[in-house]
């Protein structure tokens, strides 16, 4: 009698620990992946979180829910390395769970990242994936995001007001907002489908891509910390950097420009600005342009 009331005060320890440890995974933040790798294939990671944390980030492989043997992330990347986590896959859908600051998933052939459970992470790297949709709307804290080299059409940056650095190139997006980013200081839009795009709110940008676009009107008067402008190659008809007097690089050639205009301030400097000369021939810099 006392071993089989044993065995049951056993099996019920062992319900309510399972229970507790699934109670504990869903609470814990996390990020989603799907891959269209073979199961067996590696994957590549690069992740930084803060000391405290580093014990509770770890890899679902088989994405049972449950933290098994070898499952806790070894390699993070710091200051002072860039040493990266890599492993073998046993589903082509996954987690990482925990607070993760740092993720760097590029070149993984995901199809869908979802890291609107972990509301910690400050930068996001996911470029020369295969995504189609990308859903930064719950992850307000983000302060740089490449996600170029993918396939997306679309992409809402609205909630994101802490961001600094986002570079969306070489995507199929052809409508691109970022009026609400008014911390922005980085942006490249290069390669393509945009046609348009107000930077009147985007004050703090200091460098600008937008090369190899379909963008044929470019208004960067209010952009006065700009340093760097690219874009070139793109179907520009008329270009004023006459109030951009911070301007160092300014790309503009393979465009419909026959003339840029520049404040009488750059032209009296404009030896000193060889990237305007090399990089703009056969196009007048003039401070009028009429």
């Amino acid at each position: 009698m006392d071993i089989v009331k044993n065995i049951m005060i056993a099996l019920l320890f062992a319900g309510i620990v399972g229970v507790t440890n699934a109670q504990t995974v869903s609470k814990q933040p996390y990020i989603e992946f799907t891959t269209s790798k073979k199961i067996g294939e590696k994957v590549q990671f690069f992740i930084v979180a803060d000391s405290t944390e580093q014990k509770n980030i770890w890899i679902d492989l088989n994405n049972n829910g449950k933290r098994e043997k070898n499952e806790g992330v070894k390699v993070f990347t710091t200051e002072d390395t860039s040493d990266s986590e890599t492993r073998v896959i046993k589903s082509q859908t996954f987690r990482i769970y925990g607070k993760v600051n740092l993720l760097d998933c590029s070149d993984n052939q995901f199809t869908n990242i979802n890291i609107s459970h972990n509301q910690t992470l400050k930068n996001l790297y996911c470029k020369e994936n295969q995504l189609i949709d990308l859903d930064v709307s719950q992850n307000s804290n983000l302060e740089e995001i490449v996600v170029s080299s993918n396939k997306l059409t679309s992409i809402n940056f609205s909630k994101n007001k802490q961001l600094k650095y986002l570079d969306c190139s070489e995507n199929e997006i052809k409508d691109l907002d970022v009026s609400k980013n008014i911390e922005l200081e980085y942006l490249d839009f290069s390669s393509t489908q945009v046609k348009n795009i107000d930077l009147s709110y985007n004050i703090k940008l200091i460098e600008l891509n937008c090369s190899y676009s379909e963008l044929a009107s470019l208004d960067v008067s209010r952009n006065t910390e700009l340093d760097e402008l690219f874009c070139h190659k793109s179907k520009l008809t008329y270009l004023d950097v006459s109030k951009n007097n911070k301007l160092d690089i300014l790309v503009a050639q393979d465009n419909e420009l026959s003339c840029i205009k520049i404040s009488q301030e750059q032209l009296n400097h404009l030896e000193e600005k060889s990237w305007w000369t090399r990089y703009n021939k056969n196009i007048k810099l003039s401070v009028n342009c009429n």
